[in-house]
């Protein structure tokens, strides 16, 4: 791939694909002016023939219009030449009308385009070539070719000109106004100027400070065309990655939905994209009978919902309820509690499987139960009887100890740890009916949830015989009280066969972090599971040694100082962000859409705890003082560290993109040394 300064030949070609994208664009635009409800979905059936249905989309923001994704090239000759000719387009909105066709992505024939020749898709081996679409917002801005082995031409130059092009599109690649005004007095917009990678003959792929070492794409689809992506700036939504979907990552997004699905992967390696788009894919109308109209993804925070749903609005299809809780969020909403607990640490029995079934059993066996009035005095009054309980009524003795000591009410509303507690309590009262429930449930940072709580997702949230699709990392495991391995949790959860066996599909090559930065991140990590597979090569990480009246001013200067060179998000990551909201706004930066972001002069730098953070990626990140942060989980006045990791602090340093600043006053953790 060439820099955005394109020669003649490419930029023709270019500009002859965004006409193409503009007449995808405007017919979508007609479609949903003419008729709002409307939109046609396709599919080639085992009888080979097209097929068209049309359902209502009463939730469609008109705004939500994505770019073509790519195009297939095929033989003259394949057996379904009648249908799809020799060549054809993929995008998000299946569109047929005015000699334009293009083909939903979820299609059976796309995966010619995720996996090539690899594709079982019967006519895999008429493929001659993969064109790969760089998006940004609904523009193309650039692409990448893929030409098989034993194509003596390129495939698509001789199929140009049998297409009907309207003149190329006159603006320019969409750029914000704050943006235009950001950076009008320091040259080009970064976006397009020399920061994007270009490859060498060298081999090596360069930028002004990142590199790429083009040895590293061994297996990589569209190599060229993931270094600019993953260039981009990070704008606190995921972006348009499904043009560049590997095909391991296809492969579990199109997986079986009548089994269970675990992935394993370290930072950056595609979780959240194969979970978000393994939703999308299982509630399209292109899988006939075996489409999931319902299910839910459940995630780690309110920000990460914020994150990915605008991807589901975009490519979400007719008919197809995908919901998306956060834990915390869903907890509070079954409890029937507005307030908002603080954080803080969690022990054994508050958490655990038994709890569970002692609050079910003693629910039912109340001769007086709360039956009818708001959850939220209901669950007080059970809790109340809890605490009054006796032998005969609770029989675990040590939960009896546990129970009898709960604090005063005000102080169970005050703590997070109890929410799993109440939650089951108003589930216990009032079970969710099974109309309410979902197919399929799709879990992203499994390896954080607790017995008690998986209880509570899969009794109210997965309706019997539901399946689960669970993402994670279990390197990033944040407690003890959670499954200690990925096996555990397939017994606990039930997702094994017949024969006690399961099967973990593991992510290998990092998108996201440069190589320095995981280097730095990984001596956190047992030596065994130090994986440095990443694309990027960037900064070493930087670490400030400050005094601790300094730690906050030099923290917020760090994160000032970053985005000056990023034009993407930066992130404040710490252990109590409210001094860090404090200093920013001593300096006259003015609090954003909320409370933890912040903005001046067009610039903005989120300032996060650091269990709200996960899930997410920005462009840098400063983290502060990495030895506040939570190693350990008390259970009855003992200490245990987290099986000898820091997946908090791990999880923290591994949200930066391109560049990691470290600033601290107290010793770091023993094993995170400075960069040398």
């Amino acid at each position: 791939m060439t820099e955005n300064k394109l020669d003649p030949a490419r930029q023709a070609v270019l500009d002859a694909e965004r006409a193409i994208n503009e007449q995808y664009q405007d017919e979508i635009r007609r479609l949903l002016a003419r008729q709002p409800g409307l939109i046609k979905q396709v599919a080639i059936t085992q009888s080979q023939q097209w097929t068209e249905s049309s359902l209502p989309r009463p939730e469609i923001d008109s705004t939500a219009t994505t770019a073509i994704i790519g195009r297939v090239a095929l033989n003259r000759d394949h057996p379904y030449s009648d249908d799809l000719g020799q060549t054809f387009y993929i995008a998000g909105w299946r569109i047929k009308n005015d000699g334009l066709e293009t083909v939903n992505w979820a299609a059976p024939v796309a995966s010619l385009f995720f996996e090539g020749r690899s594709s079982v898709y019967p006519i895999a081996s008429s493929l001659r070539g993969r064109r790969t679409f760089v998006q940004r917002r609904d523009d193309l801005i650039d692409y990448s070719d893929e030409i098989e082995h034993d194509t003596s031409a390129d495939p698509f130059k001789s199929l140009t000109r049998h297409l009907e092009i309207p003149a190329a599109p006159t603006r320019h690649s969409p750029i914000s106004e704050p943006d235009e005004k950001r950076y009008k007095s320091t040259g080009p917009h970064p976006a397009d100027r020399h920061e994007t990678p270009t490859i060498e003959p060298g081999g090596q792929l360069v930028a002004a400070s990142f590199a790429v070492d083009k040895g590293r794409f061994a297996g990589i689809r569209a190599a060229d065309a993931v270094a600019r992506v993953v260039q981009e700036p990070k704008r606190g939504r995921m972006g348009p990655v499904l043009p560049t979907m590997q095909p391991d990552q296809y492969r579990h997004v199109s997986a079986p939905s009548d089994r269970g699905l675990i992935v394993q992967g370290q930072p950056g390696t595609g979780k959240t994209v194969i979970a978000l788009h393994r939703a999308i894919y299982l509630s399209s109308q292109e899988r006939g009978s075996n489409r999931i109209a319902r299910l839910a993804i459940i995630g780690p925070s309110e920000g990460y919902t914020e994150y990915v749903r605008p991807i589901l609005d975009e490519l979400s299809e007719p008919g197809a309820t995908i919901d998306v809780f956060s834990l915390p969020d869903l907890l509070r909403s079954i409890s029937g509690l507005s307030s908002f607990p603080i954080y803080g640490p969690i022990s054994q029995i508050e958490c655990s499987w038994e709890l569970g079934r002692v609050i079910d059993k003693f629910v039912r066996a109340m001769a007086q139960r709360p039956k009818s009035g708001r959850i939220y005095p209901r669950v007080r009054q059970v809790v109340e009887a809890l605490k009054r309980a006796n032998e005969s009524e609770v029989a675990d003795a040590e939960v009896l100890a546990w129970i009898r000591a709960l604090p005063n009410w005000n102080e169970v509303l005050a703590q997070i740890r109890y929410l799993p507690m109440l939650a089951t309590i108003a589930l216990a009262l009032d079970p969710r009916p099974v109309s309410e429930r979902f197919s399929h449930l799709i879990v992203d940072e499994a390896q954080d949830i607790r017995p008690l709580e998986w209880r509570i997702i899969t009794t109210s949230l997965l309706e019997p015989g539901g399946s689960l699709s669970l993402f994670g990392d279990v390197n990033q495991r944040r407690s003890d009280w959670t499954a200690l391995s990925w096996h555990q949790l397939a017994v606990d959860l039930e997702m094994t066969d017949e024969h006690g066996r399961f099967l973990v599909q593991e992510l290998g090559k990092g998108f996201r972090s440069s190589k320095q930065i995981l280097r730095f991140a990984n001596q956190l990590l047992p030596r065994g599971k130090r994986n440095e597979h990443a694309l990027q090569d960037g900064p070493k990480p930087t670490v400030l040694k400050v005094s601790p009246d300094s730690l906050i001013t030099a923290a917020v200067d760090s994160a000032i100082e970053l985005t000056s060179r990023h034009l993407g998000v930066v992130a404040v990551i710490c252990a109590e962000p409210r001094p860090v909201w404090l200093e920013f706004r001593r300096r006259a930066w003015t609090r954003g859409r909320n409370q933890h972001n912040w903005t001046l002069d067009d610039a903005t730098v989120v300032a996060l705890r650091h269990d709200q953070a996960r899930g997410l990626e920005f462009d840098a990140v400063v983290v502060v003082e990495p030895g506040a942060f939570p190693t350990t989980e008390t259970l009855n006045d003992t200490t245990t560290e987290n099986v000898g990791r820091h997946g908090v602090l791990y999880t923290s340093l591994t949200r930066a993109n391109k560049e990691l600043t470290v600033v601290h006053s107290q010793r770091l953790p023993r094993h995170l040394r400075p960069p040398r």
